[in-house]
C-alpha cells in the first residue's frame, strides 16, 4: 500500500480529511443524521416561517440542506451547501408575485381570466428548459464536496430539445381532452350535425309514406294505443281522430299532477318525482355524455398511447441531460444508460397499474363491487406507496448508478432496495399522519438514511491527487461572476 506525501495546509483544508491511497477500493456513503436532533431543527423553521408569513422559509431550506449535505459523508470527506438565503428569498419573491397575479385572474372577468393562463401557459412553455438549467445551476453551483463545488453546464439548446417534445405532446394531450366539451360546436362547423339530422328524419318520412294497414271484418285496429272495431268494408273514425281537440281543451296541469280523462297509469312519470333531484342530475349527465360523438375522444385515446409510449423514453433523456450536463470541479460526468433500462421500468409499472384497474372495471361491470369494495380499497391504498418506492428506487439506481467522473476512474454505484423503501415510505406516511405531522422530521431522516446508504463511490485512480488538482484548477478558473438571473427550486 503506497500513500501520499504529507499535504500543505490549504490542500488539506480543501480536502479535509487525509485518505489514504490504495486502488481499486470501494467508499460506501455514510449518513450521520439523527431524527432527534434534526426535529429540533425542522420544528424552529416552521414556526419561524409563520411567524414571518413564509419569509424566513429561505433560511429555513439553508439549514436543512446543512444539515442532510454536513452529515453525509464519503471517503472521509462530508458535502457543504454554501447557498446565501437571501438569493432564495429572491426567487421565491419572484414566485410569490406571480402567485398573486393568478389570484387577481382569477377573481377577474373570465375573458381576462382565461387571457391570463394562457399567457402564462405560453411563457411556462417558452421559458421551462431554461428555468431548468438555472435552478439546477443553482443547486449546484452552491454544493460542494471536500472544498470542491460541482457545476451544471448550461446547454439551453440542449435543454430546449430535451423537453420542449414531451412539453408540446402534453399541450396537445390536454387540448384534445377539451374536444368532448364541445361536441355541438365542432359538429356544426364540421357539417357533422345536418348529416345527422337528415339521416334520423328519413325514417319518420318513410313511416308516413307507408299505405296504412286495411283492416278486416273480424280484425281489431289499434290506432295510437286505441282500439276500435271497424264496420265492414268501411273505415270508421277512431278516438284518435279527435284526441287532438281533447288535448288541446285539456287545463294546465301542475307538475306530478294528473289530467283529467286520462289515468295516472298513462302519464309521463317526472323526473324529480321518481329519482329525486340527484337522480335527475344523473339522468342529465347521462344525456349529455350520450350526445358526444365517438369520434372527438380518439384523438385523446391516441394521444394518451402515445405519452405513454414515449414516457419512458422522454424520462431517459432527461436524466441524461441533467448527468452529462453536471461538472465536479472541472471534472466531467459521463451517463452510460441506455432507453432500454427505461422501458423495463415504466412497463412493469403501467402493467401494474393497467391491473388494478382492470380489477376495478371487472368489479363494477360484474356487480360485485360491494363485495370487493374493501380488498380493492386496501389494494390501491398499499399500490400508491409501492408505485411510489418502486419508480423512485429504480430511477434513483439508474440515473446515479450509471454516473462516472474523470472518464470513468470514479464511479457511481447505487443500489437501493425496493422494498425496504417502500417499507420505510409506507411507515413514514402513517406515523406522519398519526402525529398530524409532528414525525415528519423522523421521516425525511429515514427516507434520506435508506438511499445514502445504499450508495458508494468505487475509486479506480489516486483520489488525494484528483483533488489537489481539481482544487488548483477551481482556484484559477474561479472566481466566476455569479450569475444574476440565480434561481431556486421556488420555480
Amino acid at each position: 500500500m503506497t500513500t501520499d506525501s504529507p499535504q500543505p495546509d490549504s490542500q488539506a483544508a480543501a480536502t479535509s480529511t487525509y485518505v489514504p491511497e490504495h486502488f481499486p477500493r470501494n467508499e460506501p456513503v455514510k449518513f450521520s443524521g439523527q431524527a432527534g436532533e434534526f426535529f429540533g431543527i425542522w420544528f424552529v423553521n416552521n414556526i419561524l416561517t409563520w411567524m414571518t408569513l413564509g419569509i424566513y422559509s429561505a433560511w429555513a431550506k439553508v439549514r436543512t440542506l446543512q444539515y442532510f449535505y454536513g452529515n453525509t459523508e464519503v471517503a472521509g470527506g462530508s458535502f457543504s451547501f454554501t447557498a446565501s438565503p437571501l438569493k432564495i428569498l429572491r426567487s421565491r419573491l419572484i414566485a410569490f408575485a406571480l402567485l398573486v397575479v393568478f389570484v387577481i385572474a382569477d377573481n377577474s372577468p373570465a375573458d381576462w381570466a382565461l387571457y391570463t393562463y394562457l399567457g402564462f401557459v405560453a411563457v411556462y412553455l417558452a421559458l421551462a428548459p431554461v428555468l431548468t438549467v438555472l435552478v439546477m445551476s443553482f443547486q449546484l453551483r452552491y454544493s460542494a464536496w471536500r472544498g470542491i463545488s460541482f457545476r451544471f453546464n448550461k446547454d439551453y439548446r440542449g435543454a430546449y430539445r430535451v423537453y420542449l417534445p414531451p412539453f408540446m405532446v402534453l399541450l396537445l394531450l390536454f387540448g384534445s381532452l377539451m374536444l368532448p366539451a364541445y361536441s355541438e360546436e365542432i359538429e356544426q362547423y364540421m357539417g357533422w350535425e345536418g348529416a345527422q339530422t337528415e339521416q334520423v328524419d328519413e325514417a319518420p318520412q318513410a313511416e308516413l309514406a307507408e299505405p296504412a294497414p286495411v283492416a278486416t271484418n273480424d280484425t281489431p285496429a289499434e290506432v295510437d294505443g286505441k282500439s276500435a272495431t271497424l264496420a265492414t268494408g268501411k273505415p270508421s273514425l277512431t278516438v284518435a281522430a279527435t284526441e287532438p281537440a281533447a288535448e288541446a281543451e285539456e287545463p294546465t296541469k301542475f307538475k306530478g299532477q294528473s289530467s283529467p280523462g286520462k289515468s295516472s297509469s298513462n302519464r309521463e312519470p317526472d323526473l324529480e318525482v321518481v329519482l329525486g333531484e340527484g337522480g335527475a342530475e344523473r339522468k342529465s349527465l347521462e344525456d349529455e355524455l350520450d350526445n358526444v360523438n365517438p369520434y372527438l375522444v380518439l384523438p385523446s385515446l391516441i394521444l394518451m398511447l402515445v405519452f405513454l409510449g414515449l414516457l419512458p423514453y422522454f424520462d431517459f433523456i432527461s436524466q441524461r441531460f441533467l448527468a452529462r450536463n453536471v461538472r465536479f470541479g472541472t471534472a466531467e460526468v459521463s451517463y452510460t444508460g441506455v432507453a432500454k433500462d427505461y422501458y423495463v421500468i415504466y412497463w412493469r409499472w403501467l402493467l401494474a397499474t393497467a391491473l388494478l384497474v382492470t380489477l376495478w372495471v371487472w368489479a363494477v361491470a360484474t356487480d360485485t363491487v360491494m363485495l370487493m369494495l374493501a380488498p380493492l380499497i386496501i389494494l390501491t391504498v398499499l399500490y400508491m406507496p409501492l408505485s411510489r418506492a418502486y419508480l423512485k428506487s429504480r430511477r434513483y439506481n439508474l440515473l446515479f448508478g450509471k454516473c462516472s467522473i474523470d472518464q470513468g476512474k470514479f464511479h457511481i454505484k447505487a443500489d437501493v432496495p425496493f422494498l425496504r423503501l417502500a417499507y420505510v415510505l409506507i411507515t413514514n406516511t402513517l406515523m406522519v399522519t398519526i402525529t398530524f405531522g409532528l414525525m415528519t422530521a423522523w421521516a425525511k431522516v429515514r427516507t434520506a438514511r435508506v438511499i445514502l446508504e445504499n450508495m458508494s463511490l468505487d475509486v479506480n485512480a489516486p483520489l488525494n491527487q484528483f483533488l489537489a488538482a481539481q482544487d488548483k484548477e477551481q482556484s484559477a478558473f474561479a472566481e466566476e461572476v455569479a450569475d444574476v438571473f440565480d434561481i431556486d427550486v421556488a420555480f
